[in-house]
């Protein structure tokens, strides 16, 4: 399954859907879909956050229907799935936050330095590029600390 964000010529917002052997596509509409600004899957679900409505929704794999819509904060411009949480970071207030999948209630914060860019989950952390601050920070994932920030040369768009 491959799954994207924002359909051309449609009203609303929708997420795209689309078959990995059969090439079939399915819109899944969004109750707060324009302004979305990222999407992941994994911990039992497709994430979206909007950063106009400044939400997260979660997409049953199953069903393909939006079904749980959460408040989180300020502007969300990325967001990343797994350790046992859905990982959501706002570029106006600098932080990264960790919800919990299952009541998407926020269980943790980490203070970022710079505006994130990107987000990706791997070895126990939690990796947040900054292409303002030309940097990547390491969260620690069970604690949401910080491990380290390593300065790289050119923007880094993603992760």
């Amino acid at each position: 399954m491959i799954l994207g964000y924002g359909v051309a010529g449609e009203r609303g917002g929708v997420v795209l859907r689309v078959g990995t052997d059969s090439q079939d596509r399915e819109r899944i509409p969004l109750e707060d879909g324009n302004g979305a600004t990222a999407i992941a899957y994994g911990e039992d679900g497709a994430w979206v956050v909007n950063g106009v409505y400044d939400s997260l929704t979660r997409i049953d794999p199953v069903t393909r229907d939006a079904v749980e819509v959460a408040e989180v904060g300020a502007q969300p411009v990325a967001v990343a799935a797994g350790e046992g949480a859905v990982w959501v970071a706002h570029g106006l207030d600098r932080s990264l936050w960790r919800i919990d999948p299952d009541t998407l209630e926020k269980t943790g914060e980490a203070t970022l330095t710079d505006p994130p860019t990107a987000i990706a989950i791997g070895f126990g952390r939690v990796w947040i590029t900054s292409s303002t601050g030309n940097t990547v920070v390491v969260i620690d994932a069970a604690a949401t600390t910080r491990l380290a920030t390593i300065s790289v040369e050119q923007s880094p768009r993603g992760i």
